[in-house]
């Protein structure tokens, strides 16, 4: 996989693929990074996965496919290689490229997921490895080859939501684009799920709450909305704003259920969601997506 280096410039580091002894012996990652100073893409070429550790004990293969992503994210466009079957030392053979600066890559961190293919229900995560573009040469070319580490499972277990933040400060307005869901926690066995998704602005030394809700979908565990909601916020309540982000399962009979949530703000404990909250401050008049996961901290009835 070439990398192009117009520009000639050069960043020192190294590969993070040593062993070492955090390494939980659940297989491993190859792949090559490059960068294209041409399209200022980061190119990233999978090649193979090796003794790959199926979650299912009485399985001695997995079905695996990968899925890429940068930390903090650039775009919301999901990158996954082809799924193979029957084996715990995939070739992928596969390129993809990731839009960023160059001089942008030190504050970010790439992402590989392996999971295990289940046509029935939720894919298993098999594990993940993380490399520090910071750290790392890209324009040499290298390959790595990196230990995957366990994931935890129940940060996910209630289902992810990705959606989009934009402020405008001169027009005082906070835009949340709500795309999509998935693996949501199907949480009454005797319905279908009919999830909708309910966006509340909270600030509470000024005692202010703004709700809004995008339309509910029928019988969906991974729905797709592409709504978007506007809130007036001036400039004075940006501080101590939070805004809360959950998923709901419509319910015509009796009170909606929440099936997880997620908070944003300067202060909360959420890591995403701080994360996001500052990106977007930090970058008004930029749509932000980001993946969450669903927290189970505000289930219940909705009020």
């Amino acid at each position: 996989m070439p990398a192009e280096s117009g520009n000639g410039q050069r960043r020192s580091g190294h590969s993070t693929g040593q062993k070492n002894s955090e390494e939980t012996k659940l297989g491993q990652v190859v792949f090559r990074l490059g960068y294209n100073f041409n399209t200022s893409d980061l190119l990233v070429h999978v090649l193979r996965a090796t003794d790959l550790v199926s979650c299912d004990r009485q399985k001695d293969f997995v079905d695996p496919f990968i899925t890429l992503s940068l930390e903090p994210p650039i775009d919301s466009k999901e990158r996954q290689t082809s799924l193979q079957r029957r084996t715990s030392c995939p070739t992928f053979d596969q390129t993809f490229k990731f839009p960023i600066d160059f001089d942008s890559l030190e504050g970010h961190r790439l992402r590989l997921l392996v999971q295990d293919f289940d046509k029935f229900s939720r894919h298993a995560p098999v594990g993940e490895f993380s490399a520090d573009l910071g750290s790392i040469d890209v324009t040499s070319e290298p390959e790595v080859v990196g230990s995957l580490r366990s994931v935890d499972e129940n940060q996910y277990s209630n289902g992810e939501l990705l959606f989009s933040l934009s402020l405008l400060p001169g027009a005082e307005k906070l835009t949340i684009a709500v795309m999509k869901a998935r693996n949501l926690r199907q949480i009454n066995s005797e319905k279908s799920m009919d999830p909708y998704v309910r966006v509340t602005l909270l600030h509470e030394e000024k005692g202010i709450k703004k709700r809004k809700k995008t339309t509910s979908k029928k019988r969906a565990l991974n729905p797709v909305w592409n709504e978007a909601m506007t809130f007036r916020v001036t400039p004075d309540l940006l501080h101590g704003l939070s805004v809360e982000v959950a998923v709901l399962d419509k319910d015509l009979l009796g009170q909606d259920a929440t099936i997880g949530s997620v908070r944003l703000g300067n202060s909360v404990d959420c890591r995403s969601g701080r994360q996001h909250w500052m990106e977007t401050v930090a970058n008004p008049r930029r749509a932000l997506a980001m993946w969450h996961p669903l927290t189970a901290s505000a289930t219940g009835a909705a009020n």
